[in-house]
């Protein structure tokens, strides 16, 4: 139950921040929030990825996910600001 089960929390855990990342990120559209989790999962990519091949990689692919949404919204909202006028 040790070690396996600890990873697995960890990508639980993981997989739920990143949906509430793109929850707040799309539907409250506050950037500085998905700066602060990709952050957070470039911490754990950093220290954790000699442990586990899927500590290595949910971080990364995160982090992609994170910034694009981010990225996504920041399009939108300026198209949306731009056609309003």
């Amino acid at each position: 139950i040790g070690a396996s089960y600890q990873i697995g929390w960890s990508v639980v855990m993981m997989v739920v921040a990143l949906g509430l990342t793109l929850l707040i990120t799309l539907r409250y559209q506050v950037i500085s929030y998905g700066l602060v989790i990709a952050w957070a999962f470039w911490g754990i990519q950093a220290n954790q990825a000699d442990v586990s091949p899927l500590l290595e990689w949910i971080p990364k692919m995160s982090i992609v996910i994170i910034l694009s949404t981010m990225i996504a919204s920041i399009l939108y909202r300026k198209g949306k600001t731009v056609s309003s006028v």
